[in-house]
């Protein structure tokens, strides 16, 4: 488990984006949940140039803000 990038929304509250076993997969984290969002389907040379422009760049780029929205408040 590689985690690649993390970036904190808060207390308690941040998404990550990580690696398992040779996949990649966007993920939220709560201090009670951890929810997938997305899987990603990066190429390592595209991985490095994605951060080049900044985590927050590719997020908005990659997902919509309410894919985030609901993997971080997840209804029961």
């Amino acid at each position: 488990i590689e985690i690649m990038h993390q970036m904190h929304l808060g207390t308690k509250r941040s998404l990550a984006l990580v690696r398992v076993a040779g996949e990649v997969m966007l993920i939220g984290i709560t201090d009670h949940n951890i929810n997938m969002i997305k899987a990603v389907t990066l190429i390592d040379d595209e991985t490095e140039a994605a951060f080049k422009t900044g985590f927050n760049n590719f997020l908005e780029d990659e997902f919509s803000i309410e894919d985030v929205r609901n993997a971080l408040n997840p209804r029961a």
